[in-house]
């Protein structure tokens, strides 16, 4: 099996990267890890790493998958996981879009993580932006009822634009991020906030998953029925001081 690599010395930690179509067991992303059925995080996007590294580092008993599709953003990120806790990180390098549709169980995912996603700014531009209705369907099927999905951005466009389409879909409960300051930085937002930046959170929860966009899904017919979770049966109010 042809795997990430890099030729020069010291890349051992790239026996954390694959590429999508190497998945070990095909439409199934948990099988990259050594203990498929724990539980799963998602950083879409992962950028450089330092986030992804760090939080999986705090929580040895959850696996973390990080998604890029460019190579050198995967290669630091596999170094950062490699130095600091190896055993629960792998990274992919993949489309964001294409990985969630086709390679993972539905209801499988713990908890999901964009941050700063490049925002388009151009308004002819909105329509490559990442975080749009349909991902945010595709993630209602993935996610466990009530897992969130953490989103960050520094700008207020998008993040309006985040808010907006999360109150937008049925059964969607919008929020802050429990305790923001204690969570670890990206790159980005370390960036950002020594240049006096805002930074802007946001925390979503879904009481049960919304209709399924992927074909390969199963009919609403044969989809079982989950009820609401408790503790995110209340709309909380977004932050945007954060």
């Amino acid at each position: 099996m042809t795997r990430l690599r890099d030729r020069r010395p010291g890349a051992a930690h790239l026996d954390l990267a694959w590429r999508l179509e190497e998945l070990p067991v095909p439409g199934d992303a948990r099988s990259l890890f050594a203990r498929p059925e724990a539980p799963l995080h998602l950083d879409l996007g992962c950028g450089a790493g330092g986030f992804l590294a760090a939080l999986a580092a705090r929580q040895p008993e959850c696996n973390f998958l990080g998604v890029d599709r460019l190579f050198g953003r995967i290669r630091s990120a596999a170094f950062k996981a490699k130095s600091a806790h190896p055993d629960n990180v792998r990274l992919l390098q993949a489309d964001v879009r294409a990985f969630l549709r086709e390679n993972l169980p539905r209801h499988s995912v713990s908890a999901v993580y964009l941050l700063f996603p490049d925002p388009w700014p151009k308004r002819h531009h909105h329509i490559r932006r990442l975080f749009q209705a349909e991902l945010l369907e595709i993630c209602s099927i993935l996610l466990m009822p009530c897992a969130p999905i953490y989103l960050a951005t520094d700008h207020a466009d998008y993040f309006r634009h985040m808010c907006a389409t999360s109150h937008a879909k049925p059964g969607t409960n919008v929020g802050p991020w429990p305790d923001p300051d204690s969570w670890p930085r990206t790159e980005f937002e370390a960036r950002f906030l020594q240049q006096g930046l805002p930074v802007h959170r946001l925390r979503i929860t879904m009481d049960a998953p919304l209709m399924n966009p992927v074909a390969r899904m199963e009919s609403a017919s044969e989809a079982s029925v989950i009820a609401p979770c408790v503790s995110c049966s209340q709309t909380e109010t977004p932050d945007a001081r954060s």
